[in-house]
């Protein structure tokens, strides 16, 4: 199976033409596509995938409700356009070829909006519909259903987390396993781990929670904020504004005099580190691979996503990332700052969660409600003796054993349905 590698460029809005650039999800199928290149005008090959990598695009390129979207605006004018891209054109309209888009980033392709504008585009392109298709890593609990267009949801970060290397993954688990086969017989040092790196402000909120209820020395706390990445520098107005809108018209935190001064005592507290080392850079793969000590001596994780801004979710976007994955594999309960309906897409999935053990009642509540209720069952946790959370932790075995098994099983049959994707489409559904 033969491909052609393009890049989105979300500098330039264009497709760059890439003679190196990995698709690494490829490398899992038991026959992993070939990339062939351009022998002058035209594909070196008979039949292929034309696969354009989103790469740092997000939903931004794919959901505009006011006007027309990007990626199908930008696909159009490539296509027309007089650039390495359009000289696929002529191959697609004989049908030797298919486009696949693999986003890397949370998207947003669930709305009348993008199936109507993609109707349109492939109308005016004069290509059929099986010749669009899309890899997306996010999960849809809820919205629309579309038949007519080939989108499969693919764990993305869960691969991550081994580097593309299921042998890599296999190995944490064992590990994690044997762990916990021995541990029981003594106390975890720390009733919960809670690192964050990213500035968000519902890791602003939740690590401020902590310092304000006296938790920090209940647990492993980082926040990386104000380290020493460019990229993740915080001005203490703009910190007080995430605490505002975490806050929301919550009378408690009308900010007086005395409230911004303790808020600057944890400003101050910044960066806070709890198991990096400043000399070293962790990179993405390191940090997804990582068996972190903090984790093996703890009892629960607060994890904050990479998406939850509070909202309704209207179109049921749950974005799983590592930050849910490496708890599950590490065997260690969870409570989770994120979207709505987040843990029932879980479940939805095949996932176990934590009820009665935790009041997962958050998980139906957005804003101020939610993170009341994550506040309190924090402290209920927190309040616990060493030996009542221990207790606690492993009253949850089953589950935790569960999860990690129902992991590796989740990323083998993803494995088969992104072999049986790529297959459908090569022998001839598309007529390539």
């Amino acid at each position: 199976m033969n491909y052609v590698s393009f890049k989105i460029n979300v500098d330039t809005n264009s497709f760059d033409y890439c003679t190196d650039n990995n698709i690494e999800i490829f490398s899992l199928l038991k026959n992993p596509l070939k990339r062939v290149n351009f022998d002058g005008n035209k594909v070196d090959a008979e039949k292929y995938f034309v696969v354009v990598d989103g790469g740092r695009a997000t939903g931004d390129w794919t959901y505009n409700p006011n006007g027309n979207i990007l990626l199908f605006d930008v696909l159009e004018r490539e296509l027309k356009n007089d650039s390495k891209f359009s000289l696929v054109y002529k191959d697609l309209l004989e049908r030797k070829c298919s486009i696949l888009f693999y986003f890397r980033e949370q998207t947003l392709i669930n709305t009348n909006e993008f199936y109507d504008q993609l109707n349109k585009t492939i109308n005016l392109l004069n290509i059929d519909k099986d010749q669009l298709m899309f890899f997306i890593i996010e999960f849809y609990n809820t919205g629309l259903r579309n038949k007519n267009y080939q989108i499969l949801s693919t764990p993305f970060h869960g691969f991550n987390m081994g580097w593309w290397d299921m042998d890599r993954i296999k190995k944490i688990k064992e590990f994690y396993d044997l762990y916990s086969e021995y541990s029981s017989y003594f106390l975890k040092q720390k009733h919960f781990t809670c690192t964050n790196n990213r500035i968000k402000h519902s890791r602003s909120w939740v690590t401020y929670t902590l310092f304000e209820n006296n938790l920090l020395d209940k647990g492993y706390v980082s926040y990386l904020a104000n380290n020493n990445d460019p990229e993740n520098q915080y001005d203490f107005d703009d910190f007080l504004l995430d605490m505002k809108h975490s806050q929301g018209k919550d009378s408690r935190y009308i900010f007086s005099d005395e409230k911004n001064r303790e808020l600057k005592e944890f400003y101050d507290l910044l960066p806070i580190e709890c198991d990096t080392d400043d000399n070293i850079k962790v990179d993405t793969h390191l940090s997804h691979l990582a068996i972190q000590g903090v984790v093996l001596n703890s009892y629960f994780n607060i994890i904050t996503e990479s998406s939850g801004d509070g909202s309704k979710n209207k179109h049921g976007r749950i974005f799983f990332t590592e930050k849910i994955w490496k708890p599950i594999v590490a065997k260690q309960p969870f409570i989770l700052i994120s979207d709505l309906g987040y843990l029932e897409a879980l479940n939805q999935i095949g996932f176990k969660t934590f009820e009665p053990f935790v009041d997962e009642s958050y998980d139906k509540l957005i804003g101020v409600d939610k993170y009341k209720k994550i506040e309190s069952e924090i402290i209920r946790l927190c309040n616990m003796t060493k030996t009542e959370i221990h207790e606690w932790y492993w009253n949850l075995n089953d589950i935790l054993d569960f999860n990690s098994d129902f992991f590796m099983k989740m990323l083998l049959n993803s494995v088969g349905e992104i072999t049986k994707f790529i297959n459908n489409n090569w022998n001839g559904r598309n007529r390539i």
